[in-house]
C-alpha cells in the first residue's frame, strides 16, 4: 500500500501549500525546494549499520577506516539511447562516457521496435535483426546500466507493426480514422507473428532487461505524424487479433501473460502520451488500466504505469491557463487506478518539451525531478532527448548536452541533483563494537575498508525501508591477515572474535602465527619441561600487533594458549635474555 507522501506530512496541507510554491510567472520557488527536501529526506534515505566480522568473528576495536560511496540510485535516472546516431556516429567511447556520466537506466529508442528488427520485408516474417539491440543491451550490462525494453508491441499505428506482419498499410489519406477488420486467415497469420515475436524477444532478453513496455500507447490511435490522435478502444491490436473482449483489454492481457510465462521477474509496463500533458485523455487511460488488471492473471498484472511526458509547448506542475498542471493529473490517475492499494508505480518514460514552453528549462527539469523524487509512487524518470545532436523534433530544448557535448544549464542541474544533493558519500572510523553507522540514499554503494596497508572493497545495496538497515561485511583473510589482530580484554569486555595472523615479541624474539577465532578466556604464555611439567604461566598483554613478555631462557616447551585451546607451540628453543 502506497502513499504519495510519508505519514508525517499531511497530504491535505501539502496540496494547500503548493498554491504558494510556484509564483505567478510559473518559476520554481525556494519554498517548493524546501518542502520537497524535507519529504525526500524521509522518503529516499535510510539509517544503516555496517557490521564487520572476520572469518565469522566480531571485533571490539579494529582501528578500521571506512569510506562509503554511492554508485547507483534505487530511483531510476535514465534516458533513451541510440546505436547508429549515438554509438556509431559519435563513437562508442565518447557517447558511452556521456551515458555513464548522466544516467543509470537506458531505453533503446528504436532498436527493439518490431518495425526496426524486421529487415526482410517478406510475409511471413523471416529471422529478425537484433544486432543493434544486442549491442546496446550488452554495453549497458557491462557498464551497470539498467535496461527498459521498448517495446514488445506498439498499438498506435499500422506502420509500427513489422512490415512482414501487417496485412495492409500504410493508410491512404481518406482512411485516417479506420481500423480494418482482417479476414480469418489474416488474423491467424498476424497472431502467429505476434507469438513468434513474443517468444523471440522475451527469451532473448530474459534476465537482461528490467522492464518491458509490453504494449506502447494502449488507448490512442493515429495514422501518421500530422494526423489527429484519437482514443480508440478496442484498438489496432485488439481489432487485428480479434481479441476485443473487455473493450480491447483482452489482447493486452494475452501479451503480458505470454511474456510472463517466459520471464517471471521482468516488470510489465504500459505507456501513453496525452494523459498528463496539455492535451490529456487521462480518463481513457485510467479505464483501460483498470480493465487490464481486472482481466489479468494474478502474476501478469501491470507493474508500471508509464507517463511519456511529451509536454510540447507547456510544461507546468501547477495550473497554467486552461491546463490543470501535471501534478493534479498524476494525482487523479493515482486515485482513479487505486494506486495506493496496488503494487503498481509510476514512471516518467519519455520526457521532453519544446522551445515555446514558458519558464527556464533547467528550472522546469528540476521541478519535474523534485516532483517525482518526492513521491513514493514514482520509480524513475527517463528522458527521450538528452543530446542536442539527437532530437526527434528540431524544436525540442530539454537536452542536457549541447551539440558539441558540453553540459547545458539543464544538464548541470540534473547532475547537481543526482550526483550531489541526492547522493551519499561519507567516511569515518569503525566503532569499538565493529560497526559503522551512516544515513544514505537508497541504492548501491562501494564500501572501502582500510587498516594500515590492508584494504577491501565491497559492493552493498541499501534497500528502501523505514527501519534501520543492517549490512554485514566479512573482511577476508587474504586482504587483512597482516592487519587484523586480537586485542586484550578490558575488565568484563568480551575479547575480540577476529581470527587471523598475530605477532608476539617475547624477549626480543618475534613469534608469528595464524589462529582460529578466540573465545573470551585469557591468553597466556606457558613454559613446560620436556616431560610436560608446567614451569610457568604468565598472562600476555596484547597491544595491537605486539606482545611484550620477560621469560627465562632454557630448553623447554613453550606455548601460547588460552584456557581452552593451544594457539602456538614450540619445543626446544632457547629464548634470548
Amino acid at each position: 500500500m502506497k502513499s504519495i507522501i510519508k505519514p508525517q506530512f499531511s497530504h491535505l496541507l501539502i496540496l494547500l501549500l503548493t498554491v504558494f510554491f510556484r509564483n505567478s510567472t510559473g518559476e520554481l520557488t525556494q519554498a517548493y525546494k524546501d518542502s520537497t527536501d524535507q519529504i525526500i529526506e524521509n522518503l529516499r534515505k535510510r539509517d544503516c549499520i555496517i557490521e564487520y566480522s572476520y572469518d565469522g568473528g566480531v571485533t571490539s576495536d579494529t582501528g578500521l577506516s571506512v569510506s562509503v560511496e554511492q554508485i547507483r540510485h534505487h530511483f531510476g535516472f535514465g534516458a533513451a539511447i541510440n546505436w547508429d546516431s549515438g554509438f556509431v556516429k559519435v563513437g562508442k567511447e565518447k557517447y558511452g562516457n556521456l551515458v555513464k556520466e548522466y544516467f543509470e537506466w537506458a531505453t533503446p529508442e528504436d532498436e527493439m521496435k518490431w518495425y526496426y528488427t524486421d529487415t526482410t520485408g517478406n510475409t511471413p516474417c523471416g529471422p529478425q535483426f537484433y544486432d543493434h539491440a544486442d549491442s546496446l543491451v550488452e554495453w549497458c550490462l557491462r557498464n551497470d546500466i539498467n535496461v527498459r525494453g521498448h517495446n514488445l508491441f506498439w498499438n498506435e499505428r499500422v506502420e509500427f507493426q513489422a512490415y512482414c506482419a501487417r496485412p495492409y498499410g500504410p493508410y491512404a489519406s481518406d482512411e485516417s480514422t479506420e481500423i480494418k477488420n482482417l479476414t480469418p486467415a489474416q488474423r491467424d497469420a498476424f497472431i502467429g507473428e505476434m507469438e513468434s515475436r513474443l517468444e523471440d524477444m522475451v527469451t532473448r532478453y530474459k534476465d537482461k532487461v528490467k522492464h518491458w513496455d509490453a504494449v506502447n500507447e494502449i488507448v490512442h490511435f493515429t495514422t501518421d505524424n500530422s494526423a489527429q490522435r484519437v482514443v480508440r478502444t478496442p484498438g489496432l491490436l485488439a481489432t487485428w487479433t480479434g481479441k476485443t473482449g473487455n473493450d480491447g483489454a483482452e489482447v493486452f492481457n494475452w501479451v503480458m501473460e505470454s511474456a510472463r510465462d517466459i520471464d517471471p521477474t521482468v516488470k510489465m509496463c504500459v505507456n501513453e502520451y496525452n494523459v498528463i500533458e496539455k492535451e490529456h485523455d487521462e480518463d481513457a487511460y485510467i479505464s483501460m488500466i483498470k480493465k487490464i488488471n481486472e482481466g489479468a492473471r494474478e502474476d501478469a498484472k501491470i507493474n508500471i504505469i508509464g507517463f511519456e511526458g511529451h509536454f510540447g509547448d507547456l510544461i507546468s506542475r501547477t495550473p497554467n491557463g486552461g491546463y490543470e498542471g501535471y501534478e493534479k493529473l498524476v494525482n487523479d490517475i493515482a486515485e482513479g487506478v487505486d494506486l495506493d492499494n496496488s503494487e503498481m508505480e509510476f514512471w516518467f518514460t519519455e520526457i521532453d518539451w519544446n522551445n515555446k514552453a514558458p519558464g527556464n528549462t533547467a528550472d522546469n527539469m528540476e521541478e519535474l525531478l523534485r516532483f517525482a523524487f518526492s513521491r513514493e509512487d514514482f520509480g524513475g524518470v527517463l528522458l527521450w532527448i538528452w543530446w542536442e545532436g539527437r532530437r526527434w523534433r528540431d524544436d525540442l530544448v530539454s537536452f542536457l548536452v549541447d551539440r558539441n557535448f558540453n553540459a547545458t544549464e539543464t544538464g548541470l542541474r540534473w547532475k547537481e541533483l543526482k550526483d550531489e544533493l541526492w547522493s551519499t558519500d561519507t567516511a569515518g572510523k569503525v566503532r569499538d563494537d565493529a560497526k559503522f553507522a551512516f544515513r544514505g540514499f537508497h541504492g548501491k554503494y562501494l564500501v572501502t575498508t582500510e587498516k594500515g596497508n590492508c584494504t577491501q572493497t565491497d559492493t552493498v545495496y541499501l534497500e528502501p525501508g523505514t527501519e534501520e538497515a543492517s549490512i554485514q561485511i566479512q573482511l577476508k583473510e587474504e586482504n587483512f591477515s597482516d592487519c587484523i589482530t586480537v586485542n586484550a580484554r578490558q575488565g568484563n569486555e568480551p575479547r575480540v572474535g577476529f581470527s587471523g595472523k598475530t605477532k608476539f615479541t617475547i624477549n626480543g624474539n618475534t613469534i608469528s602465527f595464524r589462529h582460529t577465532p578466540l573465545d573470551n578466556s585469557n591468553i597466556y604464555f606457558t613454559v613446560y619441561s620436556l616431560n610436560g611439567k608446567l614451569i610457568s604461566k604468565t598472562p600476555l598483554d596484547l597491544v595491537y600487533n605486539n606482545v611484550s613478555g620477560i621469560m627465562k631462557s632454557g630448553c623447554v616447551v613453550y606455548r601460547i594458549e588460552t584456557d581452552n585451546q593451544v594457539l602456538y607451540s614450540k619445543t626446544g628453543v632457547q629464548l634470548k635474555r
